[in-house]
């Protein structure tokens, strides 16, 4: 579909920034107690080098609580329970569920992996929040992945 055609069903930032803080704090809940009891923020906190291990751990088990908790979700609707309590939903550019190697891989796995890029990640990572400001509301992962992220539409 063309820009314009999405451009009244657009989730607004607002809603796409609820949506991102809810699965943030859905995932943090059962994430920090397991690495509290690992002692790897202790270890973050003391300024003590963490591991490789501890590092691939939480990049695994980060990632394998988020698609346990969102990936059915994101496979059928498009959606994690972020999106859902806002009521918007991640489709492709013909305003269909995206498949689940452009939802998973390059909408989530891709731009999470070019994050741990030394000093390209981090820049990757405020420009890739900054496109939200562009006019058609989309991140940088949203260009990756051919998304658009929309309101759901009651009928």
């Amino acid at each position: 579909m063309k820009e314009i055609e999405f451009e009244h069903l657009l989730a607004d930032r607002g809603e796409r920034f609820c949506g991102a803080f809810f699965d943030g704090i859905i995932s943090a809940l059962i994430i920090i107690p397991i690495f509290l009891a690992m002692g790897i923020f202790q270890k973050e906190m003391s300024g003590e080098p963490v591991e490789l291990w501890m590092q691939v751990f939480k990049f695994f088990f980060g990632w394998a609580i988020f698609f346990l908790i969102n990936g059915y979700l994101l496979i059928t609707r498009g959606q994690t329970i972020g999106k859902l309590t806002v009521k918007t939903k991640i489709v492709n550019l013909e305003g269909q569920t995206p498949s689940p190697a452009s939802i998973l891989g390059k909408r989530y796995v891709i731009p999470s992996l070019i994050s741990y890029i030394p000093i390209a990640g981090q820049l990757f990572g405020l420009v890739n929040i900054l496109f939200i400001f562009r006019k058609d509301k989309r991140c940088l992962h949203d260009h990756i992945a051919s998304t658009w992220v929309i309101k759901v539409q009651r009928v």
